[in-house]
């Protein structure tokens, strides 16, 4: 990447690695995230599916 007609020196290519390695970091931990709360969204709705199931239960004896 040239920004003024130059390559960049080693400095700006640290910069640009630690960049890039912030924002996968970043990306790996709000996909971590999205998993975990995909997961304690689909234990409650199994919990909720067994609770409204017994409450049925309760309800037809």
């Amino acid at each position: 990447v040239k920004l003024d007609g130059k390559a960049p020196d080693e400095r700006e290519r640290d910069t640009i690695r630690l960049r890039l390695a912030l924002r996968r970091a970043r990306e790996e931990k709000e996909e971590k995230e999205r998993k975990r709360r995909e997961k304690i969204e689909e234990k409650i709705r199994y919990i909720s599916g067994d609770v409204c199931r017994f409450t049925d239960e309760l309800d037809s004896s």
